[in-house]
C-alpha cells in the first residue's frame, strides 16, 4: 500500500520518492487551493465568533443607550462582510473544482459528507440573510462599521420577528447547539 502525502494541485496526482519510506512511492493526493483553504478558515473562524459574539451580546442590558447598539452594529458589519466572503467562497467553489475523496472512502460516507457539505452552505448562505433582513425589518438603521446603509424595507414587528427567528435558528444548527438555559431572547 502506497503512503498518501496531502498536498499537491486539485485534480492531479504526482507520484514522488522519498528515502524514508524504503522503497515505497509516496503519491500526493489532490487537495483544496491557498484561496479555498484561506476562505474556509477566514470564515470559519468568522462563524465561530460570530456565534459567541450573539450568543453574548443578547444578555447585555438595553441602558444605558449606545452600549447594546454598538455591539449589534458591530455584530451586523461583521456578518455583512462574512456574507461577502461567502459569496465569494461559493463563485470559487463553483468555478474550481474540488479534489475528489480518496477513493477508500466507502460511497455512503461520500453521500453523507455531501449532504453535511451542502447543509453548511444553506446555513451560511440563510444565517447572514435573515439577520440583515431581520435587522431591514427591526426599524433601526444598519450600520456598516459606522456608515449607515440606505434602508429600504421599513419596520414590520411580523417580518423582523419571523427572519431573527430564522437566523437564531440557523445559528444553533450551525453550531449544533442549544440556547444555554437562563438566557433571554
Amino acid at each position: 500500500h502506497p503512503l498518501h502525502l496531502a498536498s499537491g494541485q486539485a485534480g492531479t496526482r504526482h507520484p514522488i520518492r522519498c528515502a524514508n519510506t524504503r522503497g515505497y512511492e509516496l503519491e500526493r493526493l489532490p487537495s483544496y487551493d491557498r484561496v479555498a483553504v484561506s476562505l474556509h478558515w477566514l470564515i470559519a473562524a468568522g462563524i465561530v465568533a460570530q456565534i459567541a459574539l450573539g450568543w453574548w451580546m443578547i444578555d447585555i442590558p438595553k441602558l444605558p443607550a449606545g452600549v447594546r447598539a454598538y455591539w449589534f452594529n458591530l455584530h451586523k458589519s461583521i456578518g455583512l462582510t462574512l456574507a461577502t466572503l461567502i459569496v465569494i467562497r461559493i463563485v470559487w467553489r463553483l468555478t474550481h473544482r474540488p479534489p475528489t475523496l480518496p477513493t477508500s472512502v466507502p460511497d455512503w460516507q461520500r453521500r453523507i459528507a455531501s449532504v453535511s457539505h451542502a447543509l453548511m452552505y444553506v446555513c451560511m448562505i440563510v444565517m447572514p440573510l435573515a439577520g440583515y433582513l431581520g435587522s431591514i425589518y427591526s426599524g433601526y438603521p444598519i450600520k456598516y462599521f459606522g456608515s449607515t446603509l440606505p434602508g429600504w424595507g421599513g419596520k414590520d414587528d411580523a417580518l423582523k420577528e419571523f427572519f431573527s427567528a430564522v437566523h437564531y435558528g440557523t445559528a444553533c444548527r450551525t453550531s449544533a447547539c442549544r440556547r444555554p438555559r437562563g438566557m433571554r431572547s
